[in-house]
């Protein structure tokens, strides 16, 4: 029923109660200052006009692409891919976090045993369970998009203040698993990154 469809995203808001990572500042909207004449009908002017001020990397739920870590003039951009088609098949799944130095697994970048990570295991065990019921051939369908939800200590994801948390992140064997699914058009999560906060900038997910 595609009326009844779930918004699973967090809105980038501009009343100071949007999340933030990577030290960028949260949304700001502010009345346009044009040469000291502020359009603000409060002070006088005849209408409003707003100017909004935020990134979208640290400051809700966005897309990526290569051109995210490739040269500008490099690869499409979001708005050039133009997905096939806008409905996709989505599997959810909620995957306990846990230390990198309890898994035999990689991560290509500075890392630390410490580090709460989601692990390919953790990935393998939850998706077979969720479709122990679904033929292999309709596998694919539900791998259109794959939805991690991510259970670990931060509360209140739409305020969160990542900044400086090393918040969890995929091992690389976590991310490669995802990459050969049959029919993966769509990795989402509900962290900031799917790469260390800090990784000496090998971004290698």
């Amino acid at each position: 029923d595609l009326s009844c469809g779930v918004d699973c995203a967090i809105s980038i808001r501009f009343d100071g109660h949007s999340p933030e990572a990577f030290t960028m500042p949260r949304p700001v909207c502010r009345p346009l200052d044009v040469g000291g004449f502020v359009l603000n009908v409060d002070t006088g002017s005849p209408v409003n006009v707003d100017e909004l001020c935020f990134s979208v990397h640290g400051s809700g739920t966005h897309a990526e692409c290569m051109r995210h870590v490739l040269p500008r003039d490099s690869g499409k951009t979001i708005d050039q891919l133009n997905p096939q088609q806008s409905l996709v098949g989505a599997t959810l799944i909620t995957i306990n976090v846990c230390d990198f130095g309890s898994t035999a697994e990689g991560y290509t970048g500075k890392q630390q045993s410490g580090d709460s990570v989601i692990a390919a295991c953790a990935l393998r065990e939850a998706l077979k369970t969720i479709h122990e019921k679904v033929a292999d051939a309709d596998r694919p369908f539900f791998y259109g998009a794959v939805v991690v939800r991510c259970q670990h200590r931060k509360q209140g994801l739409s305020e969160a203040a990542w900044s400086g948390t090393n918040p969890p992140y995929f091992t690389s064997d976590a991310a490669s698993l995802i990459a050969q699914l049959p029919g993966i058009r769509y990795w989402m999560c509900d962290l900031p990154s799917i790469d260390r906060e800090d990784d000496d900038g090998h971004v290698g997910n």
